[in-house]
């Protein structure tokens, strides 16, 4: 079956139209003004962490960041619980190692995932929030261990979205 928003055209098509609206390069120029207000402290090794899956959107903008911007990134991967982990992500992680990323990886015993699916399913009616929730929490929690004070990250965190942020 085929949705269609109330205007009539699909949420890919609508989604990819506001696209064309978004000013690319004000964007980098906000990116570029906040990078100077983080600058690597000296006896620093990296510049930033950035939260992975091992999906296909942490590996794009790892790249990104390290090639685009310059930056010396910390790869944060909290691993899936084991039913979920499939061998396009560990290949994807795997991918990050070998191009020479640094990745701290970690991952609750079985028995606590095991608990936050339940009380997932019991609070969000969605078993596998759980694991976005521990991955947005790990990675700050990395990030002040490590005493790094920039995250970057793409797409929506919980809900929020760029906009949602810049307002």
């Amino acid at each position: 079956m085929l949705y269609l928003l109330k205007w009539g055209v699909c949420p890919t098509c609508d989604y990819f139209k506001r696209l064309s609206y978004v000013d690319w390069q004000e964007r980098f120029d906000i990116l570029k003004d906040l990078l100077l207000k983080f600058p690597r402290k000296s006896g620093q090794y990296f510049d930033c962490i950035i939260g992975v899956s091992g999906g296909k959107d942490g590996s794009r903008q790892a790249l990104w960041v390290r090639d685009t911007l310059g930056l010396k990134p910390l790869l944060v991967c909290l691993s899936y619980p084991p039913l979920q982990v499939t061998e396009r992500g560990v290949d994807n992680i795997s991918n990050l190692i070998e191009l020479k990323f640094d990745i701290v990886l970690s991952a609750p015993a079985l028995g606590v995932w095991k608990s936050l699916m339940q009380e997932s399913f019991e609070c969000f009616t969605n078993w596998t929030k759980s694991t976005e929730l521990a991955l947005f929490s790990s990675v700050p929690q990395i990030a002040i261990r490590c005493d790094i004070p920039l995250i970057l990250c793409g797409g929506e965190i919980l809900g929020c979205n760029w906009e949602t942020l810049r307002s």
